[in-house]
């Protein structure tokens, strides 16, 4: 959640396309049949996961920085806690 929210949404999409080809060159023997809808399942939830995991980091990052924007004289600045301030230099940057 901490990463960037487009870092998010490609290991999404690599993680379909791994378990997706997996799938498709998996020899057709009996344990693969009957390992597919499990390894189906859980690529599905890992791209749950990393697709959580970026749109918490998008709403975080429109939340900062629509609370910094409004953020304009020196007043304002000095109010902020330490974390706050980092943030909005973070965001400065």
């Amino acid at each position: 959640m901490k990463m960037p929210w487009p870092v998010g949404l490609a290991l999404a999409a690599l993680v379909f396309l791994v378990f997706h080809t997996y799938q498709l060159v998996a020899p057709q023997d009996a344990l693969n049949s009957a390992l597919l809808p499990a390894i189906r399942i859980v690529a599905y939830l890992f791209m749950a996961m990393f697709v959580f995991a970026s749109l918490v980091s998008f709403l975080t990052q429109k939340t900062r920085s629509k609370k910094f924007r409004n953020t304009q004289s020196i007043s304002d600045i000095r109010s902020l806690s330490w974390r706050e301030f980092e943030s909005y230099i973070a965001e400065w940057f």
